[in-house]
């Protein structure tokens, strides 16, 4: 009897990465529209939400009732966050809609991808991408995770975070059949626009 070979976990994770690569380059990529169309606006993000959570510090006895592989000093009770993102183009709204991460429990990266057609010409465009959450002030935090290996993990998880508000305030202009694209930059931690290039 012929048996099926599945492919190694490292294979699959190493695929998994590859596409998520792609896919990252094609959301930033300047795509043509359709001929006889004016041009697009196009919003799409790819961002980590911040975390919305409560840390204590366990007392001794706590820590000494929990099994040795289990004992943080710091225990965080919470979820991902949630943002608002408006969209307005000459002062007519066109999105106002909430953004949460994905996964099952929202905890996975916020990916979003909305198109919208405006005539060829110069616009006013307002971006406002907003935290709907309160996050705990860091002093708080500092004080609950202490220093060490957890203190670090959050403060890491802090740095790959969006901005609790970005906003991008500008004038565009849509060339006939092409795309203005706003995305979030995640070195420069911003929204940018980029227009795609005419055709050769």
């Amino acid at each position: 009897m012929s048996t099926v070979r599945r492919p190694t976990p490292m294979l699959f994770w190493l695929l998994l990465a590859a596409g998520m690569m792609v896919m990252a380059g094609l959301s930033r990529a300047p795509w043509v529209v359709d001929a006889g169309t004016d041009g697009v606006l196009r919003i799409s993000l790819s961002a980590r939400p911040d975390r919305v959570e409560t840390c204590r510090a366990l007392s001794a006895e706590e820590l000494a009732a929990r099994p040795a592989h289990m004992r943080q000093a710091v225990v965080c009770e919470g979820g991902a966050a949630r943002y608002q993102l408006t969209v307005a183009s000459d002062a007519a709204a066109l999105l106002d809609e909430e953004v949460t991460g994905g996964g099952a429990r929202s905890d996975r990266p916020m990916h979003l991808l909305r198109e919208f057609p405006l005539a060829a010409g110069s616009h006013h465009l307002s971006v406002r991408f907003v935290l709907l959450d309160s996050l705990p002030p860091d002093s708080a935090a500092d004080s609950a995770t202490g220093t060490g290996q957890e203190a670090a993990e959050r403060n890491r998880r802090r740095s790959e975070a969006v901005p609790v508000e970005m906003t991008l305030d500008t004038t565009i202009v849509i060339a006939a059949q092409r795309v203005v694209l706003v995305t979030y930059d995640p070195q420069l931690r911003r929204l940018i626009a980029l227009t795609s290039p005419r055709a050769p």
